[in-house]
Formats: structure tokens, sequence, C-alpha cells
């Protein structure tokens, strides 16, 4: 997933070895990521999203590729969206409620 901010290419990648969300620069460096062992609730997916929004880097259009990657990742993982993993209403729960398994490395 990626996104064009000022003319500059930002892509978050899932990276399946180090099970991460990579924000990469136009030059193909890593300049951020976030553990995907990390998110194992909605209060924690809600953290991630919040410290990357306060980012100075962070624009609109990479925040929203940010969100679309950690869906993409859960739904690879769970086999459903991020709702349906982590929102306790989706999954008639209550708040807090941890992912069915958590994350592992291959």
């Amino acid at each position: 997933m990626s996104t064009k901010d000022k003319g500059k290419r930002t892509e978050v990648r899932i990276n399946e070895e180090r099970l991460t969300l990579d924000f990469v620069s136009p030059e193909g460096r890593v300049f951020y990521y976030v553990p995907l062992e990390r998110v194992t609730n909605s209060e924690s997916a809600l953290d991630w999203i919040m410290q990357v929004a306060r980012k100075r880097w962070a624009t609109d259009r990479i925040l929203g590729t940010f969100v679309k990657a950690m869906d993409a990742a859960v739904e690879a993982r769970y086999g459903k969206p991020i709702q349906g993993v982590l929102c306790s209403l989706a999954m008639g729960g209550a708040a807090g409620q941890p992912i069915p398994e958590p994350w592992r490395k291959p």
C-alpha cells in the first residue's frame, strides 16, 4: 500500500518475517514500524493509529494508508477484516476483548 505526498511516495508494507507494518521512504528506507504483536485488541489498535497520527510526517494520506494496511494484515492473519476481529461490538463481546490468537512469527 502506498500514498503520494508532495510528489513523494511513502509506502506502508506488511513485513511478514518481522510481523511489522513498515513505513518506507521514497528511497526505500524503513523509517518507522509498528510491531503487529503489540496490536492485541481494539484499544491497542487505536493507540497505534493515534501514535502514527501525531507524527510530524503523518499526513492524512499516510494515516489512511496505515489504517488500510493494518486492516489487510489482520484480514490476512485471521480471515476477517479488523472490525470483525478487534472491534468488540462486531465480535459480540466486551470492550478490550483480545484477538482470538496472538500474533506469532512463522
